[in-house]
């Protein structure tokens, strides 16, 4: 047991299998891996360091916090399978952010399985049906680097010589100036950048989409780019209502990751018109998505509109036996605050709606 008093403990003599006794392979045994994992890491008093309460230090105390930051890592990639961790190893730098792509990967891979029944979708990553040729690639590297540092001086001077750029695919996923300046990381420039970008382009060439058939707003939704988004949709409110190959809306991706742009979903709530993504198929995997995230006042939300969608059942895997799953639906409260549509305070509250509405349905079936 670590001392009492110590911010940042670091039993480095324990022996971990002693308390994880599964490797984590997939979604099939991620709920018990994760209990095993909080077991340990409660009694060490080291949780604080995978749900986001112990944040590194400016200076103090900064080395003592990346050594137990690298002891809990240690762990949790100690007790991955070579597959699973093959996912993670590259990715990730503190032990909260292999924690959370664990989760994310994991609910997804459980999505996936449930989306997979009746899927006439084609493998989303597909080799770039494209004309361009590595040649061309090149003769777009400065809007590239203009676009993904925000240089809008350096576009524009590009675009002067080339009007057409603008909507033209310059990587090898099909990307446009577009999607690199909304995906990249924020900056100073980088709202100025998308502005006069849009500006400059008419409205159809907004919904250019990648390789994996997504316009510049799923990108959006997947970065946490609000500022990007409320231009884009502000120029064209189609692009909110345009699907992806593998059938995601923006307001899909979004919710998936929510847990970190919870202003996001909240946005595409707002400006997701059609009923579209929310009906059938789409709107389950928006809940699953939702559930996911953690987002359960969202979710809620989405089951009081479209009670179906709590009764959806496929292959045993159904919204209610997700959120059996999720631990946080229990304990604490949801991650958004009291603003609409959150219509529920208490995640064991929604637990127990959903319930009742799936209860309800199989007796009218009945």
């Amino acid at each position: 047991m670590a001392e009492a008093g110590n911010l940042y403990p670091y039993p480095s003599t324990l022996n971990i299998a002693n308390f994880v006794t599964v490797k984590l392979s997939d979604s099939s045994n991620y709920s018990i891996w994760k209990a095993q994992m909080l077991c340990l890491l409660e009694c060490q008093e080291l949780v604080g360091f995978i749900d986001g309460t112990y944040q590194p230090p400016l200076l103090d105390n900064y080395l003592k916090w990346k050594r137990s930051d690298r002891l809990v890592k240690g762990w949790i990639l100690g007790s991955l399978t070579e597959d699973m961790l093959q996912f993670v190893v590259e990715k990730v730098s503190t032990a909260r952010d292999v924690w959370l792509e664990l989760k994310d990967i994991c609910c997804l891979i459980s999505l996936d399985n449930f989306e997979a029944e009746g899927s006439t979708v084609q493998p989303i990553i597909e080799e770039a049906e494209s004309t361009e040729t590595e040649q061309d690639y090149k003769y777009y590297l400065p809007l590239y680097k203009a676009s993904l540092c925000g240089d809008w001086e350096k576009a524009k001077t590009f675009l002067k010589k080339d009007n057409e750029a603008s909507r033209a695919h310059i990587t090898s996923f099909l990307q446009t100036a577009l999607h690199i300046a909304v995906g990249a990381k924020k900056n100073d420039n980088a709202k100025f950048f998308v502005e006069n970008l849009v500006a400059s382009m008419a409205d159809y060439a907004l919904a250019v989409k990648d390789s994996f058939g997504e316009t510049p707003l799923h990108y959006a939704a997947r970065f946490g780019n609000l500022d990007a988004a409320k231009i884009l949709v502000n120029r064209n409110s189609n692009l909110a209502h345009v699907a992806s190959k593998n059938g995601l809306y923006p307001i899909h991706v979004a919710a998936e990751y929510g847990y970190k742009h919870v202003d996001l979903v909240r946005y595409f709530f707002s400006v997701t018109k059609d009923l579209a993504p929310y009906t059938g198929r789409n709107g389950v995997r928006l809940l699953y998505r939702l559930i996911c995230s953690d987002l359960y006042d969202f979710a809620m939300h989405l089951v009081k509109c479209f009670p179906d969608l709590a009764k959806y059942t496929s292959n045993g895997s159904s919204p209610l036996a997700l959120l059996a799953t999720k631990t946080s639906a229990f304990v604490g409260t949801s991650r958004v605050s009291s603003q609409k549509p959150l219509s529920c305070k208490l995640n064991l509250l929604f637990f127990f709606r959903v319930f009742s509405i799936i209860t309800l349905a199989t007796v009218i079936l009945i």
